[in-house]
């Protein structure tokens, strides 16, 4: 939780409605909303584009790496 006390008034209702925000834990939550499935193909599309980046089937027992 952020704390609007430090910040400028104006910043307040920013920090507010930032507060009451969700941030998906998950994929599966994330694919449930169509803001967020924007987002990701915004992402993954210019790496798929410059070939620096592929979907693949992991081999059992492995953990995805993320894009940052």
């Amino acid at each position: 939780m952020v704390h609007s006390d430090p910040l400028p008034l104006e910043h307040h209702a920013l920090v507010s409605l930032l507060s009451q925000y969700k941030e998906p834990q998950s994929y599966e939550e994330a694919a449930k909303d169509l803001t967020w499935v924007a987002a990701m193909d915004k992402e993954t599309k210019p790496l798929m584009l410059n070939n620096t980046w592929e979907f693949v089937a992991l081999p059992i027992g492995k953990k995805a790496i993320s894009s940052k």
